[in-house]
């Protein structure tokens, strides 16, 4: 054998003694000296449920409480399909007044829909209270300026809505107050807030079936009558009449014939 063979040999065996070594000295560390079952085996790891093991879960416990295809499907991808949702979607809104008194603007051609309250946080920040039920969830909430904010620079942008959100007010990466003197009089803020009501966990019930329409009877076969002629009436018949018989006349007195006297 050559010389770079034997020294090949002792290096394996070198590496190997070392491996050995250092397994016998952590067996030794950890207080016994008798091999121990290495944590990684499968029958130490905890199992786990993975993603699809959750889905189907969450899935069985939609079926279970009677929740339809709909209602089960927003509960597994948090989506409630457009289609069978817009009876559903709730729509608040308000037009506040900003400057050194604020308030919800409200006349004849400005309204408020499900605003209960607005409040000043610090008395700066404006916090908007809707009449929320529960179960709800937001979909959209919007703070637009109106032309008078616009042109001092300022920009709104809203966070929260779960009952209450706050509209920060920002120029220039500083926060302003609602109730800056800057805002005069008629600067509006247009607020809009969507949501989604709670689906109904109860079946709909189905509509009631029409029987099928009843043919209708066979109507008779029109009967002729014979036209029956008016009857004329007999002629009446006349009679003539007799001449009246002639009445004896009593003799006068003239005519009497005296008897022989």
């Amino acid at each position: 054998m050559s010389f770079f063979g034997e020294r090949r040999r002792a290096d394996v065996q070198g590496k190997h003694h070392d491996a050995t070594g250092v397994h016998d000295a952590v067996a030794r560390r950890s207080g016994s000296g008798a091999h121990r079952r290495a944590p990684g085996h499968a029958a130490a790891r905890p199992r786990r449920v993975g993603r699809s093991g959750g889905i189907v879960l969450i899935a069985a416990v939609a079926l279970a409480l009677g929740m339809g295809g709909t209602a089960a499907y927003a509960a597994l991808a948090g989506n409630a399909p457009a289609a069978t949702s817009q009876d559903r979607v709730i729509m608040r809104g308000a037009v506040i007044r900003l400057g050194t008194h604020v308030y919800v603007h409200t006349n004849a051609g400005h309204a408020s829909i499900g605003v209960k309250r607005i409040a000043l946080v610090k008395k700066c920040r404006l916090r908007i209270y809707f009449d929320q039920q529960p179960g709800e969830r937001i979909v959209a909430a919007v703070a637009e300026e109106d032309e008078a904010i616009s042109r001092l620079g300022v920009q709104a942008g809203m966070t929260g809505g779960v009952n209450s959100a706050d509209v920060l007010l920002y120029r220039n990466g500083k926060e302003v107050c609602a109730n800056n003197k800057k805002f005069g009089t008629k600067s509006n803020l247009w607020i809009s807030l969507t949501s989604l009501a709670r689906a109904p966990l109860t079946t709909p019930t189905k509509a009631p079936t029409t029987p099928p329409p009843t043919k209708p009877a066979p109507a008779p076969a029109p009967t002729t009558v014979a036209p029956v002629a008016p009857e004329t009436p007999a002629p009446a018949r006349t009679t003539a009449s007799a001449p009246p018989a002639p009445t004896e006349q009593a003799p006068s007195a003239e005519q009497v014939e005296p008897s022989g006297s």
